[in-house]
């Protein structure tokens, strides 16, 4: 008995050695992690603004480093060069998306232009009533007005201003995301489908992932089915609505404590449109300045903000993008808004011309004021919380009529 239960401690003392030697080899191959706790992992580490809590992380674990957020193992990447080895070198390995390029392909953006111009026109009317009257415009309210009522129209058919939406708080819902994913049925939107093409002759986004259910595998992916759907509905509100929105707010902001780059963007545009009362989205092509999209980087931490990449890289300074050939459409790993390779934002050419063709416009018709007791040290700049991180605070602006056209 005695051989036997020594040949057994001995064989089990093999396997735990063998175990813990495993577990340590792939613990040195790991990347290196801030200490976390049991089932929470390191949740308590990121904080009100996550993305401020992993820039801090990264000055100390590296440019890439692990963290466990509950039980699930995430590699976070903050430096140009790791971007471009996940993104670009071992992509086939770290990334992967089925391809919907038809839902957001340049003819679409460009079919649904004139729903931008026509919800475009609506504000400009509001905030030109508001300047009769000298009075304050919420241009945080106003640019998520403009996003969701382009969105509504393009994906639904619907205008968002007849919608329950426009009566419930639609910003709030916005901000509680999940409450969108349990209320979309794509079986709602089978008397909406088709109705939108007659009128305009446009195929909205229902009608088009309602086709695609019917005809087209995607490929990898096998048929498109209801709960596709509603994911892809829910990231064309919450992505489009939200994001374009944000960046809008905080790029009003920055323009209005940065008067120097407001009016020399206020002067291109000015300039290149004449006597013209309308800008089109052939027009924004004719505007560098406005296309130097700094403001889209401006809450983008680690990469954008990267000192080897940037100089000043928190300073709201457009010109540096006269100095180089960097821009924001994932070629280049210095600035990724949107991504880039396989994981690229699929909405990239929306997003950017409805915030391009929202600022040119307010730029255009208005100049732009603090309310009468405010300086610019009192516009307030915190973040809230969030997967896109946008102003705590609502920006009010008080617009001036331009009267040069």
């Amino acid at each position: 008995m005695a051989p036997i239960w020594f040949l057994s401690l001995l064989f089990l003392s093999c396997i735990l050695l063998a175990a813990f030697t495993h577990k340590k080899r792939r613990k040195n191959q790991q990347p290196p992690s801030p200490p976390g706790f049991p089932i929470i992992g390191n949740l308590h580490q990121l904080g009100e603004l996550p993305h401020q809590s992993l820039w801090s992380l990264s000055k100390t674990y590296g440019p890439v480093m692990l963290l466990r957020l509950g039980s699930v193992p995430t590699v976070v990447v903050s430096s140009s060069e790791t971007a471009k080895q996940a993104l670009k070198i071992h992509d086939l390995h770290c990334c992967s998306r089925p391809s919907l390029a038809e839902l957001f392909s340049v003819k679409r953006v460009h079919s649904i232009q004139p729903i931008k111009e026509e919800e475009v026109k609506k504000l400009i009317d509001s905030a030109t009533e508001s300047a009769s009257q000298k009075s304050p415009v919420n241009l945080s309210e106003k640019s998520l007005d403009l996003t969701a009522s382009v969105i509504c129209k393009a994906a639904f058919g619907l205008s968002f201003h007849s919608t329950v939406l426009n009566n419930d708080g639609f910003d709030k819902l916005i901000r509680e995301a999940f409450l969108f994913l349990g209320s979309f049925s794509a079986s709602n939107f089978q008397m909406v489908a088709g109705s939108s093409t007659g009128s305009r002759g446009v195929e909205d986004f229902v009608d088009l992932l309602l086709r695609l259910e019917k005809e087209e595998t995607v490929p990898g992916y096998g048929k498109l089915t209801r709960n596709h759907i509603k994911a892809i509905l829910m990231n064309v509100l919450l992505g489009a609505i939200n994001t374009s929105a944000m960046t809008m707010t905080w790029a009003m902001a920055e323009l209005i404590r940065n008067l120097r780059v407001m009016k020399k963007v206020q002067s291109e545009i000015r300039n290149q449109m004449r006597n013209q009362s309308v800008i089109t989205l052939d027009d924004i092509d004719h505007l560098p300045y406005l296309n130097m999209r700094s403001c889209l980087n401006l809450r983008s931490m680690a990469i954008g903000r990267d000192p080897e990449s940037w100089k000043d890289a928190d300073t709201f300074f457009p010109e540096r993008f006269m100095e180089n050939n960097i821009d924001a459409k994932g070629q280049n790993f210095e600035l990724l808004p949107f991504g880039s390779g396989r994981r690229i934002c699929p909405g990239m050419y929306m997003g950017t011309t409805m915030v391009e063709f929202g600022l040119a416009n307010m730029l255009y018709q208005f100049d732009w004021e603090l309310p009468e007791g405010m300086v610019v040290e009192d516009i307030d700049m915190e973040e809230s919380p969030g997967l896109a991180v946008g102003k705590k605070n609502e920006l009010l602006l008080v617009p001036v009529k331009y009267l040069g056209h």
